[in-house]
């Protein structure tokens, strides 16, 4: 299992962890105040490259847009079924 060390700390985080964390972090920004700090931004290229940034803000935006849809026609959560 690959990891990075902490700041400051000892410990070591598992890498998965550390790229999961990030990834709620950027994706919280971006929904909550369509801001990403500096220093975010460059965690996320180093955690998960150009490419990766990339793609979790295009999946950020098809969830964002799903989302949306659903709200606009106002389909319930969790249905068992939908009579047509």
């Amino acid at each position: 299992m690959a990891t990075l060390p902490t700041f400051g700390r000892y410990a070591e985080i598992p890498l998965d962890h550390m790229i999961q964390t990030n990834a709620r972090a950027i994706s919280t920004a971006l929904i909550d105040s369509r801001y990403i700090a500096q220093g975010l931004y460059e965690r996320a290229v180093k955690l998960l490259s150009n490419n990766g940034v990339g793609d979790l803000t295009v999946l950020i935006g098809y969830f964002t847009m799903v989302a949306l849809t659903l709200m606009f026609h106002d389909v319930p959560s969790g249905p068992e079924g939908l009579k047509r």
